[in-house]
């Protein structure tokens, strides 16, 4: 470089041995990770997404219910995640695990758990467990829009719905030991919180305008 010649820098000889010569990682000092041709087809999916720039401005006031923010919570190895979703306005949440997080799983799910359910909008990431998003909305009929990469505060209501998750579910636990009935009760508790903001209401009689009893 210093003589003015055409030179090769390190990355390239390391996406060189990852790509076309595999067996030679075993004579690198310095294991480099590097994404796959397959993860930047998968880019190309999004190209026609939604921008959230584009919803309607109730849905940002959160006047209205039935606006679904959804995101998936990671376990430790990476295999089980769980989904979730929250409503903007009621911080209603639905939780359902999931043992792979593939999008036909995702898509399935949500088909699932809002094909009875009168949602008017959803609210996404940018993962690729999100890319069937296309025929989601035909099968829910409704808008679907895409947060901005690296930009999760517009998404704070399932970002803060997800930290109360963790607090039951730490991110160093197995999901495959957890059954059903446990991810359940986790969303019970949830959405039976009293809530400040609410004035001390649940998530569920925000929602459904129901009085809940509590016993003691």
């Amino acid at each position: 470089k210093e003589e003015g010649k055409r030179y090769v820098v390190s990355n390239t000889i390391y996406k060189y041995i990852y790509e076309h010569e595999p067996w030679l990682r075993r004579c690198l000092r310095y294991k480099k990770w590097y994404k796959s041709r397959r993860s930047k087809e998968l880019r190309r999916i999004w190209s026609n997404k939604r921008d959230i720039r584009e919803r309607e401005k109730v849905i940002e006031e959160r006047t209205r219910i039935w606006d679904i923010e959804i995101d998936t919570v990671v376990s430790k190895w990476r295999r089980w995640r769980l989904f979730t979703a929250f409503d903007r306005t009621s911080r209603l949440s639905w939780i359902r695990k999931l043992e792979s997080g593939r999008a036909d799983e995702i898509y399935n799910t949500m088909i699932t758990v809002f094909s009875w359910e009168k949602i008017l909008s959803i609210t996404s990431d940018n993962w690729k467990e999100f890319s069937d998003w296309e025929l989601t909305e035909m099968e829910l009929q409704v808008p679907i829009y895409f947060a901005r990469p690296y930009h999760s505060r517009e998404r704070w209501t399932n970002e803060n719905g997800n930290r109360c998750i963790r607090k039951r579910v730490p991110k160093k636990k197995d999901f495959s030991a957890i059954t059903e009935e446990e991810v359940s009760k986790i969303e019970y508790m949830i959405n039976n919180k009293p809530r400040k903001i609410f004035n001390y209401r649940t998530p569920f009689e925000v929602h459904y305008w129901k009085k809940t009893h509590f016993f003691t």
